[in-house]
């Protein structure tokens, strides 16, 4: 397949600490034999496709911002994937509250996902593989990204009578010279 695409994003002034956006993205068809499909590029049938994959509100105080309704989620497995022509995005409520400098908290529950090249949003259970049910993913995690060289990341997602999944990371770099840099990942997950 051969296409082009983008997005056209809208965001709104702030007012008292509210604010939406909305984005549709767009996959435009420029050449792509109907019977080869596979790239993910086009919809399914190697169609043209648009489709509105932000349209949320937030509200935000200094610390803490509430956002809610169809939104891009970036965390280690609940994520935008955006090396196609769109991204997966996702309908949620999520909270991230930045207690002191340096640590990012997060919490969401995530009710549908919008694949790829999809048009419209699928249930989370259904998106997985799991037929006829109607679950959600909640998820609770954070990084903390002192100033010095390392990272500590910790996340927990949990989907009833399918997945709970807990992830963690530890990054650390060293600067060897001016021109070489050395860096070392611990990373662990247990899923159920």
């Amino acid at each position: 397949a051969w296409a082009v695409g983008g997005a056209l994003e809208y965001l709104s002034p702030v007012w008292r600490g509210l604010r939406f956006g909305l984005t549709p993205y767009t996959s435009q068809k420029l050449w792509g034999p109907s019977d080869q499909e596979g790239t993910k590029l086009l919809a399914p049938g190697q169609d043209q496709y648009t489709v509105l994959g932000d349209a949320w509100g937030q509200a935000q105080t200094e610390e803490t911002l509430l956002r809610v309704y169809r939104q891009i989620i970036n965390t280690p497995f609940i994520n935008a994937d955006d090396y196609r022509m769109t991204p997966k995005t996702y309908e949620a409520v999520t909270l991230d509250h930045e207690p002191i400098d340096d640590l990012h908290i997060m919490g969401a529950y995530v009710w549908k996902i919008k694949g790829w090249n999809n048009t419209s949003f699928a249930n989370m259970s259904e998106f997985a593989g799991i037929e006829d049910e109607n679950e959600p993913v909640w998820f609770l995690g954070g990084r903390y990204t002192p100033k010095g060289n390392y990272k500590v990341q910790l996340w927990d997602y949990y989907c009833h009578e399918f997945m709970n999944c807990v992830y963690g990371e530890i990054v650390a770099d060293w600067d060897v010279s001016d021109d070489l840099g050395l860096s070392a990942y611990i990373q662990g997950c247990d899923q159920q």
